[in-house]
């Protein structure tokens, strides 16, 4: 638990007090000490969720402060209380100056900043294999919703990774998402993405085949960090039908997840 300097000195002091009182007035004399055990805190999936939501905005605070107001004069520029929390609690955690010499590496990525820190798992070892795929409907109309469902077995130990889909539609950008995880025990689990088929300014999900890419990483998928690698993938594909409404929207047509 993290301790004020104010409150570290007077405990020092007192500590000093005592033990010269020993000193003078018993014939007990002090083994060595030993330090206390840090509780053991998760803090993989705070650093995860601050690296994810605020690495951008840490980097121009950074760039415009420095690092001479310490951890407090860096975290409480950010917009979110919530982030400003958990940012000092792991600057704290680590020091000012490896927090900052983090968030400025030049190809950031929050799992791979995590596991830097020793605040994240990580493993070499992780075996897993996509056992199925299925997509529902295989063809959606305009309007509609795909969900697409990836189940996959685990037989040795994952470290903190992804599990991602990407999706090329036949015209516009490559849709992409992903669910990061802290690793995964042996066992058998399940993720599922949905998409809403509804035109955009930027994707016009128009009628055609639309290929897709399921794959579970140790680390996040296509990373070149270190401890990164692809550990199973899975081709899928659906149809979107013509006809239906067409009309611009403004929503978010990237997939989004969920997991069991």
């Amino acid at each position: 638990e993290y301790m004020g300097t104010s409150l570290r000195m007077q405990l020092v002091v007192v500590a000093l007090l005592a033990l010269v009182a020993s000193a003078v007035a018993s014939p007990i004399t002090m083994g060595p000490l030993v330090k206390a055990r840090a509780p053991e805190i998760d803090l993989c999936p705070v650093c995860l969720d601050l690296m994810t939501d605020a690495m951008n905005e840490l980097i121009n605070i950074i760039m415009q402060v420095g690092v001479t107001g310490g951890c407090e004069g860096i975290c409480s520029r950010l917009s979110h209380q919530a982030e400003a929390a958990a940012c000092f609690l792991i600057c704290e955690y680590v020091g000012v100056s490896g927090f900052a010499d983090l968030i400025n590496d030049l190809d950031p990525d929050p799992i791979w900043e995590c596991q830097r820190l020793h605040l994240c798992p990580v493993s070499n070892t992780g075996q897993a294999n996509i056992t199925a795929v299925e997509v529902s409907p295989e063809t959606v109309s305009q309007g509609q919703t795909v969900t697409v469902t990836t189940y996959f077995t685990v037989t040795n130990q994952t470290g903190t990774g992804e599990v991602a889909i990407a999706i090329n539609p036949p015209e516009g950008f490559p849709l992409e998402d992903g669910v990061v995880n802290e690793g995964y025990a042996p066992g058998e689990y399940q993720v599922a993405f949905t998409l809403k088929i509804e035109a955009s300014s930027y994707d016009p999900m128009g009628p055609g085949k639309y290929d897709g890419l399921i794959a579970i990483c140790e680390g996040a998928c296509g990373s070149k960090h270190p401890d990164t690698k692809t550990l199973t993938t899975h081709k899928f594909s659906f149809i979107v039908s013509g006809g239906g409404s067409t009309s611009s929207s403004s929503s978010n047509t990237y997939p989004s997840s969920g997991s069991s």
